[in-house]
């Protein structure tokens, strides 16, 4: 989290009188927040809906909360998927916030559709450097098959155009 957010208390903020190495939990029914500092005058807020005790990894010598080694240890993942998307996206700039949102459910859909593709077919163009480039290809083809063919039949635009 960010540390100016005025709903995180002071004393889970960064300060000089802070001890290295130091934790506080903050719990609510259904979320853990949790202030770590990894060195004197630092301090990682976290917060977690997913992790419920003040449980410290035993593998770390600067006895780190769970949650600080499960975050350390998931967050490769949302930094490949978004290296993935920036390769092939269909995001463009945009004001408004819902369409912002719809890029980002189309790139991800098209690539744990193209994961799923290729799972189950792995010999598909398997040589091929531009696989997934293929793949997205044959997708916008496929996805506006039926709606081009439904605008050439229609009657109310001119086919001699």
């Amino acid at each position: 989290m960010r540390k100016n957010r005025k709903e995180i208390p002071s004393a889970f903020l960064p300060s000089k009188s802070r001890a290295a190495f130091s934790s506080y939990f903050g719990h609510k029914p259904d979320f853990t927040l949790v202030s770590y500092a990894p060195k004197k005058g630092k301090a990682v807020v976290l917060l977690s809906s997913r992790h419920f005790s003040q449980e410290a990894d035993e593998e770390s010598p600067e006895e780190k909360p769970e949650i600080v080694t499960h975050y350390n240890r998931t967050k490769a993942e949302v930094d490949i998927l978004d290296q993935l998307n920036g390769n092939y996206s269909v995001r463009r700039k945009t004001c408004r916030w819902p369409m912002a949102l719809f890029y980002d459910i189309v790139d991800i859909s098209a690539l744990n559709s193209y994961v799923v593709w290729t799972e189950l077919n792995p010999d598909w163009h398997a040589k091929s450097l531009i696989r997934r480039r293929k793949y997205l290809h044959e997708l916008s083809r496929n996805l506006m098959e039926s709606h081009l063919r439904r605008r050439f039949t229609s009657a109310s635009i001119p086919s001699d155009v």
